[in-house]
Parts: C-alpha cells; sequence; structure tokens
C-alpha cells in the first residue's frame, strides 16, 4: 500500500522502534554534552552502533528535535 510518508508512523509510534523520542534526545545528550561512545550508548539502550551512528548523524529520527551533527 503506498501512502504518503507523513502518514506512516515515525519514531516511538511504530511498532518495530526499539528507541523512543525522550531515548533519542537523550543520546544525543550523552553523546554531544558528555562525550559517551556509540559502543556504549548502544549497549545501554539495547541497539548496534549504527544505529546509535544513524541518529546521531540524522539519517534516521530527524524529526525528533535537538542537535544532530
Amino acid at each position: 500500500m503506498n501512502r504518503p510518508t507523513d502518514l506512516r508512523p515515525r519514531g516511538d509510534r511504530h511498532s518495530g522502534s526499539k528507541l523512543t523520542n525522550d531515548a533519542v534526545v537523550e543520546i544525543r545528550r550523552l553523546y554531544f554534552d558528555e562525550n559517551h561512545t556509540m559502543t556504549d550508548l548502544a549497549e545501554v539502550y539495547g541497539v548496534s552502533a549504527k544505529t546509535i551512528a544513524n541518529v546521531l548523524h540524522g539519517v534516521t529520527w530527524r524529526h525528533v528535535p535537538g542537535r544532530a551533527s
């Protein structure tokens, strides 16, 4: 089914999401302000380091306000 992108569930409204909007904001804060590593954050949040990298670089979760490089 082809639905417009803006109608699809995003972020924590998507049934397969392992992260929440609040977690994404916290991940960005911990990485950029407190210098935690991507690997450490991945372990804490139960996702891969690649997922953390995508969050930090705005590849995914871009709809969540906050700092992304």
